[in-house]
């Protein structure tokens, strides 16, 4: 009885993977405001930066891997796109030394930009970044994150501004 049950399990398995149903091979990650955080520290120079924490959590089933920034402009290789036209100043800390993300984990991104003679108060701002990743069958996936923040009362806080793209499938790996 146990044996016809897994092969029917298997069938219904191997279906879903042609019919391209089965939604627990697609990593999704979430942004925690709670456990993310904006602080101001300083640099080996001395210069006053601003540093972006981003806690990203796998809320799906599958195991990501293969982490990468995407690039919104290639000739200037801006990882960041911005609210307003400013220079782009943003700098990663953490280059993504992840090679895979299980699921229920979490990963962190540092992001900074100097702030040095940039009056506090005044900072109320969003960025968007965008994710590559492939699952475990080698599908490639692309996820876009917005991050707002601004000064309040004396300290950096993440905004309501802050929201997370779905998955988009980039390519898919044909070698199964």
């Amino acid at each position: 009885m146990n044996f016809v049950i897994n092969i029917l399990g298997f069938i219904k398995d191997i279906s879903e993977l042609i019919l391209g149903r089965n939604n627990k091979q697609v990593p999704s990650f979430s942004l925690h405001n709670n456990y993310s955080e904006v602080f101001v520290d300083y640099d080996d120079d001395n210069k006053k930066i601003l540093v972006a924490k981003i806690l990203l959590t796998n809320l799906s089933k599958a195991t990501a891997t293969d982490f990468k920034l995407e690039v919104y402009d290639k000739p200037k290789k801006k990882f960041f796109k911005f609210r307003r036209k400013e220079p782009n100043k943003h700098l990663i800390l953490d280059n993504l030394d992840y090679n895979f993300c299980l699921s229920a984990c979490s990963m962190n991104i540092y992001v900074y930009t100097d702030i040095t003679g940039i009056d506090l108060s005044g900072i109320k701002d969003y960025f968007y970044f965008k994710l590559t990743f492939r699952n475990e069958k080698g599908d490639i996936y692309s996820q876009e994150f917005k991050v707002g923040y601004e000064y309040k009362t004396n300290h950096f806080v993440f905004t309501d501004d802050c929201r997370v793209g779905p998955p988009r499938l980039v390519k898919r790996n044909l070698r199964i």
